[in-house]
Order: structure tokens, then C-alpha cells, then sequence
């Protein structure tokens, strides 16, 4: 026969776990999804945007949010479900031709550059007689490092080769 023998604890039984609430963050195009407890620091980080597009804003329901235009985004969880989109747009690219009249020289092929970003040197053309000095835009030496911003022409500066006779 076994007998059970139980002792009075003597200080005041234990605290009963305190529920806690939270809340759900559900985020499209970033990350942060999750649940939170009230007042607790939220950061929602929007995803890389695909080639061709740049973020836009965030789309947020259920708290107000000081900058939707910063792809990084804090705010401290309300007593309710929050909802977050980033939103990306599509980038023009813009391309403009470059064209290099050479001007009775050998023959140059014209680029195609996307705006903001710089021609590429071709080879120095020839043409019989001349020796090349440049590429120029107008009466203005271009330096194929400048950005391109509109479509140009580029003309070849030529310089004659003076042949002085032998005088013997």
C-alpha cells in the first residue's frame, strides 16, 4: 500500500501566465511580415525592384506611417491588423543616337545610348590627306565622357597634311 503525503507551500501559489495579444503585419512586395505585440517597433523593408522598375511608395492601412516614400519604414504596432504594399512603377529608358559624320572620312557607326550614360570611343576614322583631331559637337570639342541627353551628331575634325617638296 502506498500513501500520499502532501505538504502546505507556504508563500502564494504561482502567477498564472499573462496572456499576450498580437497583432498581424501582412506585408505584399517587402519584408516585416509577422505578429506583433501592441506598441512593439515595426520595420517593413520593400523588396529589390525588378529591371525595369524603381520602388514607389507603400500602400499602408491600419496606421499612419510619416514617409511612404522611403523603401524602409518604422512605426510602433497599433491594437489592430496592419496591411502593407510596396509599390513599384515601370522606368522609362530613354535612348538617343549618336551619330559621327565623318565629315569625307571612313565610314563611323552610330550608337545607341541609353540617356544619362556615355558614348564609347570608335576608332579614330581616316580620310586621305588629314590627320583626324576630334570628334566635335558644333564648333565645341565633345569629350565622349560627357552623358548623352539627346540625340547628336558629332562632326570629325580634319587637319590637312602639309607635304613640303624636297628641295633637292
Amino acid at each position: 500500500i502506498f500513501y500520499a503525503k502532501w505538504t502546505s507551500n507556504a508563500g502564494s501559489p504561482p502567477e498564472p501566465p499573462v496572456a499576450t495579444t498580437t497583432y498581424t503585419v501582412t506585408v505584399n512586395g517587402g519584408s516585416g511580415s509577422g505578429e506583433y505585440e501592441a506598441e512593439e517597433t515595426v520595420t517593413l523593408i520593400a523588396y529589390e525592384p525588378l529591371t525595369g522598375f524603381v520602388f514607389d511608395k507603400w500602400e499602408v492601412e491600419g496606421v499612419p506611417v510619416s514617409d511612404v516614400t522611403a523603401n524602409t519604414i518604422s512605426f510602433n504596432m497599433p491594437e489592430n491588423a496592419v496591411t502593407a504594399t510596396a509599390t513599384y512603377k515601370q522606368v522609362m529608358i530613354v535612348i538617343h543616337k549618336v551619330t559621327f559624320n565623318s565629315d569625307g572620312g571612313s565610314a563611323v557607326a552610330p550608337q545607341f545610348i541609353q540617356a544619362g550614360y556615355t558614348a564609347t570611343k570608335p576608332a579614330d576614322p581616316t580620310k586621305e590627306g588629314f590627320t583626324f583631331e576630334g570628334w566635335y559637337l558644333g564648333e565645341n570639342e565633345y569629350y565622349l565622357a560627357t552623358p548623352v541627353t539627346e540625340p547628336i551628331t558629332l562632326t570629325a575634325k580634319w587637319k590637312e597634311v602639309v607635304v613640303t617638296p624636297d628641295a633637292t
